[in-house]
């Protein structure tokens, strides 16, 4: 490269009898523009550059770390220009910088993909700007197309050639979603109370329950497992699944249910808000246990299951009736007994007469009624309630006797 600086020379002409004058003419030399210079490799070999953007890690940088711009004849730039030229996800991928404390101005127009950098700074200003340019990508359902970003600095005068990072985006299967009480309501659980009676209930909200998947429009199964089986045989788990593709098989001894078949996420989302639960056990004949159930649910998209959604179902008895036995161990409720003549008083019931209540310990009154007091006000009943909190109260015109107070069922067998 010839200095650039001025050159002189002397110029004189002869005729054979005498010279002219000295003429002199002076030269500067200039060199041409040299265009700046960008290597979005940095110290590696060439100027191009690589990376991948793998889905839900966050942005990526566009340049190696040690990506360089550079200018041999200007300390200062005045543009620079990237583009994006595949956007097949926007407006959830974009090209950013940080300009920091530089002069320099960044936009960037999301609909050509094309980030503008203006403003004249330093060649090194321009460098540091650059190195923090990231690609970004918010999608959760990425196509996986490759993406090119071409990368051109000027200044003022030329411009550089393009330098092009190549962009893989490698998607993640995102897991499909299922919550038991609804997007409105905090968190994904459910909690229900079943009444045992024999019949089949609801053990999710039937009317927000939500199945979604991000980047999967269909489902290939569902799973509904009782945790804890206590009575087995007696424990269902059932669902509806008309007008679906999906297959529905119970398995009584595990306590679980079973959903297969390729179906559409609201299709799954249908039959699951049907999800019910049921006890065969029928008190008082049968018993069941009341420990809670948690049932645990899931969903699965061909790759990958759901988090677990649970269903706590509290087991509730349907509150049973005390029983009276005026003859304890005889057959029958009920009995007999003769008021000897010269006798005004007679008991009514057995010594071995019982009164229980499978599932209440206490009581909270008796009612014992003269049905025909064939002798009006000459009749009457009367109980013994010493050492309970029981009071006793006749009244004639009804010929009853009311026992009341809240006591154990033993005190009111007692009394009786």
């Amino acid at each position: 490269i010839a200095s650039s600086r001025a050159c002189s020379a002397k110029l004189r002409v002869n005729d054979g009898e005498a010279e002219s004058l000295v003429a002199h003419s002076l030269v500067e030399i200039e060199l041409p523009n040299l265009p700046p210079v960008v290597d979005l490799n940095g110290e590696e070999q060439g100027v191009d550059h690589a990376v991948t953007l793998v889905e839900d890690l966050g942005p990526v940088h566009v340049g190696a770390p040690t990506m360089m711009v550079a200018d041999e004849d200007n300390v200062t730039l005045v543009s620079a220009t990237v583009t994006l030229t595949d956007m097949p996800d926007a407006p959830l991928e974009w090209l950013q910088v940080e300009p920091g404390e530089t002069a320099i101005s960044a936009l960037y127009d999301d609909e050509t993909g094309i980030l503008q950098l203006t403003g004249e700074e330093t060649v090194e200003a321009y460098q540091q700007v650059l190195r923090t340019l990231v690609y970004r990508n918010d999608s959760q359902d990425p196509n996986s197309a490759t993406r090119s970003v071409t990368v051109q600095v000027s200044d003022g005068l030329a411009e550089s050639d393009l330098a092009t990072s190549t962009i893989t985006v490698e998607p993640i299967n995102d897991l499909p979603v299922l919550d038991l009480n609804g997007v409105e309501v905090a968190g994904h659980d459910y909690a229900t109370v079943y009444l045992a009676i024999g019949v089949a209930e609801p053990i999710v909200d039937g009317g927000a329950l939500f199945v979604g998947d991000v980047d999967d429009p269909q489902l290939y199964s569902a799973t509904a497992r009782i945790t804890n089986v206590f009575d087995i045989g007696d424990e269902i788990l059932g669902v509806s699944t008309a007008g679906t593709n999906i297959g529905a098989a119970y398995n009584s001894s595990t306590g679980t249910l079973t959903l297969t078949g390729l179906d559409s996420l609201d299709s799954y989302q249908q039959v699951l808000r049907t999800l019910t639960y049921q006890h065969l056990a029928v008190p008082p004949e049968q018993i069941p246990n009341t420990t809670p159930r948690r049932i645990e649910v899931t969903v699965n998209d061909g790759e990958a299951n759901s988090l677990v959604a649970q269903s706590l179902v509290e087991i509730e008895l349907p509150n049973l009736p005390p029983e009276i036995d005026l003859n304890g161990q005889q057959p029958g409720t009920g009995y007999a007994t003769v008021l000897p003549w010269g006798h005004t008083s007679v008991p009514i019931a057995a010594n071995v007469a019982t009164c229980t209540d499978v599932d209440h310990l206490t009581l909270a009154w008796m009612s014992i009624v003269i049905a025909n007091p064939l002798d009006g006000a000459a009749e009457w009943l009367s109980a013994d309630t010493t050492g309970t909190s029981i009071t006793d109260s006749f009244d004639p015109s009804s010929h009853t006797l009311t026992l009341s107070g809240e006591d154990s069922v033993a005190n009111f067998e007692r009394v009786l």
